[in-house]
């Protein structure tokens, strides 16, 4: 199930915040989830339902698959992509 093991690291990450709050193994996990978005909206995919009732795995997952558009579109940008190396003031 697409999601699981993402879901299951950030549970773990939650416990182990009880032990040793200063963990950064949380952070990691929104990382994935992150990135689990940004491929999700390359191949066309919907939030995962493991995600769905968490709000940190839903918001990290809806931020990568903006970034995955946002990169599409600069990717589609003729300015953009002009040979100067630099983006053009709508995507600066």
């Amino acid at each position: 199930m697409r999601g699981l093991d993402i879901r299951v690291a950030f549970v773990m990450a939650k416990l182990a915040l009880i032990t040793d709050p200063t963990r950064e193994d949380l952070f990691f996990v929104l990382m994935d989830a992150q990135a689990q978005g940004w491929y999700d909206e390359q191949a066309g995919e919907t939030l995962p339902v493991m995600f769905a009732d968490e709000p940190m795995l839903r918001e990290a997952w809806m931020l990568g698959a903006k970034s995955a558009e946002i990169d599409d579109e600069i990717a589609s940008c003729d300015c953009c992509n002009d040979g100067t190396g630099d983006p053009c003031p709508l995507h600066d």
